[in-house]
């Protein structure tokens, strides 16, 4: 099997895909027809008079289209135009064409009671797919392939009623049959379809992409997480003995549609608002409002921009389910925030101690924000304003807390240590979280 395959690019234009932008080449592949293989079985040309009778009429009637070709239709005849086009790497289509017919009518009715039956005669009809080869976009279809199936269904029809088996009983046998016959449907997608199923599937990944809430502290550690996973493949593979080749599975566009479900259920059923605050990690229950809010939005907006178009997503569903209900429950638990924070304030929370603390494990972690150069002047005067405190006093316990790392993890300071885990350091800075954990276990070990 030698196939000569060339790609003609006919427009590049820039598309965004996963917050990055990329080029796509539009045209399509020109590939010359090869002949293929006719496999073994009882019936072939060399053991049916009727068949090879059939098989030099079809070659005629092929040769008489042939010698008209590329001008036997609009769209053909313009591969006349096509430098890379020479009709006289066609010679022989009209007898390959026809012994393509005849092999693969001789293939089905040899191998249909045979157990693989289904994935055989499919990959076989694959087979032949490619090997008539391909044009550009707007040029038709290969030479001919309509009319191969066409023939090929007619002498299907022609002997399904006299076929028979001695392994599997008649009913199956036309059960399998009309199976057959269904199957020569989806055989007529032309490669190019393939190619935008394949693309589809991108599309549809970047749009749920784009509109799952990564803002939101719940979700944005996995941002670049679902960046880099494209679950567009089933897993599966698929070997094609006659091709000799071998493809991952990629998905439908309906399962991949519960892909993208189930990804979206098992994100928002293991993280949410009640885990952060079991963990200590809503310090800002008014930001998390505003979140919520504005995601929740963005939903609705990207919702009815695409309604016109397409059916509403099963992922949005659940995603408008879960705002309502995250949005439920920090309202419901913002009162009691609200007094806890009641209470810091009267004891004065954060202190200097807390302070020093929350800037010390932030700017170790290289968290620290500030509009000046940390530890500048400049730097702890911000620090100052930011908290309504005294910059000097925050600064004295810094240095000695930063440059003593016994009296860091004193048991006086495990209170300190505490607040600052559990008031100060957000699910953004998990990093200042985890090194302010390690450091208050040792604290507790040395109580």
């Amino acid at each position: 099997m030698q196939r000569n395959k060339t790609i003609l690019v006919k427009n590049i234009k820039e598309y965004s895909f996963l917050d990055s932008q990329y080029l796509e080449l539009t045209g399509g592949f020109y590939e010359l027809p090869f002949a293929i293989e006719p496999t073994e079985g009882a019936h072939s040309l060399k053991s049916c008079e009727n068949c090879r009778k059939h098989h030099k009429l079809l070659v005629k009637d092929i040769q008489k289209d042939f010698e008209n070709f590329p001008n036997c239709c609009e769209l053909h005849s313009k591969l006349n135009d096509l430098e890379i086009f020479n009709k006289e790497d066609y010679l022989g289509l009209p007898k390959m064409i026809a012994d393509k017919v005849f092999f693969t009518y001789h293939h089905i009715i040899n191998n249909l009671d045979n157990d693989d039956w289904y994935e055989d005669v499919s990959d076989y009809l694959v087979y032949n797919f490619e090997s008539f080869g391909s044009l550009p976009d707007g040029f038709g279809e290969p030479f001919k392939w309509s009319s191969y199936l066409k023939a090929l269904k007619h002498l299907l029809l022609n002997i399904e009623n006299e076929i028979s088996s001695d392994i599997i009983s008649v009913v199956e046998l036309k059960t399998r049959m009309k199976k057959t016959l269904n199957l020569l449907e989806p055989v007529l997608l032309n490669k190019e379809a393939s190619i935008t199923d394949f693309n589809l599937l991108l599309s549809k990944y970047n749009d749920w992409y784009k509109i799952f809430p990564f803002e939101l502290p719940y979700f944005e550690h996995l941002k670049e997480k679902f960046k880099k996973t494209l679950p567009i493949y089933t897993g599966r593979i698929r070997h094609n003995k006659y091709l000799k080749t071998t493809k991952r599975e990629i998905h439908t566009k309906d399962s991949f549609a519960v892909v993208l479900l189930r990804i979206t259920q098992n994100i928002i059923g293991s993280i949410n608002g009640l885990q952060l605050y079991q963990e200590g990690l809503i310090s800002n229950h008014e930001k998390h409002q505003v979140d919520l809010i504005i995601n929740n939005r963005k939903l609705e907006l990207y919702e009815l921009s695409n309604l016109p178009n397409s059916k509403k997503a099963e992922y949005i569903k659940v995603l408008k389910r879960w705002f309502r209900q995250e949005k439920k429950f920090i309202n419901e638990i913002t009162p009691f925030l609200e007094n806890k924070k009641n209470v810091n304030s009267t004891t004065s929370r954060p202190n200097r101690t807390d302070i020093a603390y929350y800037i010390y494990y932030m700017s170790s972690t290289k968290l620290l924000k500030l509009d000046y150069h940390f530890p500048s002047d400049k730097a702890w005067e911000e620090i100052g304003k930011e908290f309504n405190k005294n910059s000097k006093n925050i600064q004295q316990v810094y240095n000695i807390i930063s440059s003593k790392f016994d009296e860091r993890i004193k048991k006086t300071k495990i209170k300190n240590i505490e607040f600052v885990i559990n008031e100060m350091l957000d699910k953004s800075s998990l990093k200042a979280i985890s090194l302010a954990k390690d450091e208050l276990k040792l604290a507790q070990l040395k109580s």
